[in-house]
């Protein structure tokens, strides 16, 4: 199936198994330039052996600073001349992260 997506960029969180795991292989199978998350970088370099390039972010979400440190790792990874999207919403053990705006 072709999404008409290759090329574009996307950050999939808990890529290490699952259902994140199974949205990153089909972006990769689709062109998509990825950033991968998860706590087991094993795992992730794994994925990468079978997906192709993408970039590994080693972060566990329970860090008071894991939003910040896993958006500044994937703008670093992702950012090119089309820029990158980012519409986040959600409840983490209480805390609200919002609605994440970067300026590029």
């Amino acid at each position: 199936m072709d999404l008409a997506i290759a090329g574009k960029c996307a950050l999939v969180t808990g890529a290490s198994m699952g259902i994140g795991r199974a949205i990153a292989v089909a972006l990769a199978k689709e062109g998509v330039k990825l950033a991968v998350v998860a706590r087991r970088r094993d795992l992730l370099e794994q994925l990468q052996k079978e997906t192709g390039k993408l970039a590994i972010i080693e972060q566990d979400f329970l860090a008071a600073d894991a939003p910040q440190r896993i958006a500044d790792a994937a703008l670093a990874a992702l950012v090119d001349k089309d820029g990158l999207f980012a519409d986040v919403k959600g409840v983490f053990r209480g805390r609200d992260f919002g609605r994440a705006t970067w300026t590029l």
